[in-house]
């Protein structure tokens, strides 16, 4: 995916786009300060499903990517918060895959 920044410019009754860069979607997800939240259910979850996932996502440079929290509802009233270790690629491919993911209730971004 690329994002294209462009800037129109109006003239007799037209509109005219002009594109003035380009970047690829990748490499701004990489630099973003984003992350993401992971709510799951406590009951249905499956850890090992989920530790697959991101371990493919996990980002090898320091300080590129985004934070990943999950989140389990423990009983209808209370929540827990896990904040895990280190920084992921948060693409579309990753969020493909963690909403495929048993228990995988809902994502957020953070």
């Amino acid at each position: 995916s690329v994002m294209v920044r462009v800037r129109a410019k109006s003239s007799e009754g037209e509109v005219r786009f002009f594109g003035d860069d380009a970047s690829r979607m990748d490499n701004l997800l990489d630099d973003a300060n984003i992350g993401l939240r992971i709510h799951v259910s406590a009951r249905s979850a499956d850890a090992e499903a989920l530790k697959a996932r991101l371990e493919r996502a996990r980002s090898g440079a320091i300080g590129k990517g985004g934070e990943i929290s999950l989140i389990a509802s423990l009983d209808g009233r209370q929540e827990v918060e896990l904040k895990l270790p280190g920084r992921y690629r948060l693409d579309g491919a990753l969020r493909g895959a963690l909403k495929s993911a048993p228990g995988v209730v809902m994502l957020e971004d953070a």
